[in-house]
């Protein structure tokens, strides 16, 4: 049982389930988000996406 959420990460039911995940930028400095629950979204290319936002913000080590 995962409650409000799916084994997989949050859960992505009904039609706003797309414009309420959260970012990739946390409100903790120095926290990113990356992944199929994040900012754009699941499936393979849009992880790889998210990975690409991340690092754009991260910037060159």
């Amino acid at each position: 049982r995962a409650p409000g959420g799916a084994i997989y990460g949050t859960s992505s039911n009904g039609a706003r389930a797309a414009f309420l995940r959260p970012a990739n930028q946390s409100p903790v400095p120095g926290l990113f988000l990356v992944g199929g629950s994040a900012h754009p979204g699941g499936g393979l290319p849009l992880v790889a996406l998210s990975a690409a936002i991340v690092a754009g913000l991260v910037g060159p080590a």
